[in-house]
C-alpha cells in the first residue's frame, strides 16, 4: 500500500485531523501516523483531554522544545527532534504532572508510553522530513 493511500485512509478515519502517514526508512519502523498540532490552542493543549494515542500514532507539536503532562491521566513517550530531523532526546513514559524539555528541539512528538522503544526511536536517530513538514511541505 502506498504512503498516499495510507494518508488518504488516515484522513478518512480522522476527519477533523490531517495526519501524515509515511513509511520511513529513517524510522526503521512500520508507518507512523503523525497528526500535527497546528493552531496555538492545539499546541498548548497537546494530548490533554484526549485518549492515549494508538500504537503507531503520534501528535507533532511544532515549534516546541518543552512539554508538560498537567491534567493528563496516562504517561506518554516524548521525542524531541531538531530542525534537521535528528532525535535529540527521548523521554520514555513521562508521568502525569511532569515537565520535559530539550533546548535544541524544534519539534516534539507525543506517543503512547512504550512506543519510542517499540519503534526504535533513540537519540541520534532521524525522523523522516515528511513527518516534520507542515501543510505546505516545508519544515516548520
Amino acid at each position: 500500500m502506498s504512503a498516499h493511500t495510507d494518508s488518504a485512509q488516515a484522513r478518512a478515519s480522522h476527519p477533523s485531523a490531517d495526519p501524515t502517514t509515511i513509511p520511513s526508512a529513517a524510522l526503521a519502523a512500520p508507518a507512523l501516523v503523525v497528526r500535527p498540532a497546528v493552531r496555538l490552542l492545539d499546541r498548548l493543549r497537546g494530548l490533554i483531554g484526549s485518549p492515549a494515542p494508538a500504537p503507531g500514532q503520534a501528535l507533532r507539536i511544532s515549534p516546541c522544545s518543552s512539554v508538560h503532562t498537567a491534567f493528563m491521566h496516562y504517561p506518554i513517550d516524548v521525542i524531541f527532534v531538531d530542525r534537521h530531523g535528528r532525535i535529540r532526546k527521548v523521554v520514555p513514559a513521562l508521568a502525569p504532572w511532569r515537565v520535559a524539555a530539550c533546548v535544541a528541539a524544534r519539534h516534539t512528538l507525543e506517543l503512547a508510553a512504550g512506543e519510542a522503544a517499540r519503534l526504535g526511536l533513540v537519540p541520534g536517530g532521524r525522523i523522516a522530513p515528511e513527518l516534520l513538514a507542515d501543510d505546505t511541505g516545508s519544515q516548520t
